[in-house]
């Protein structure tokens, strides 16, 4: 008679994948921008991520960790950096995928305490100093 064992979702061989990826998306961050010191504080893994991340590993268990980031990551293809949802804030520099606008607005004022209306406001204040940088870019 065969026995079957069932795994808990997000676990894998005894390895915690959500920390896994944590750990592999981190150095893959720090390799693109080329540094060797902690990420800005505002730095964070999206959780949808990591759920796509586990729901593609428990679909396929027998790709590595790797292969399953490149179906994962989302890298800006201007500055190198880890972007989800089309949007993030790195290291007090806003950046913006074109077909985001309202969701990525909308994180700043959450993320900065302030009540933005749209795209070209955060701009303004990116050129009077109030945040670092701010601008629109590509991403996959």
């Amino acid at each position: 008679m065969e026995t079957q064992v069932k795994t808990e979702v997000g676990v894998n061989n005894g390895i915690d994948l959500r920390e896994a990826f944590k750990q592999t998306l981190t150095s893959i961050v720090k390799q693109y921008i080329g540094i060797d010191t902690e990420l800005p504080p505002d730095y964070a893994v999206n959780d949808d991520d990591l759920d796509l991340f586990l729901k593609i590993q428990n679909e396929n268990p027998s790709m590595s960790v790797f292969e399953v980031m490149e179906d994962c990551i989302r890298i800006d293809h201007v500055t190198k950096r880890f972007m989800s949802e089309g949007y993030c804030i790195f290291g007090g520099v806003v950046y913006f995928s074109k077909d985001h606008e309202a969701q990525a607005v909308a994180y700043v004022n959450e993320q900065l305490g302030k009540n933005y209306e749209n795209f070209a406001q955060i701009y303004d204040d990116s050129e009077n100093g109030k945040i670092d940088e701010c601008y629109y870019t590509e991403w996959h």
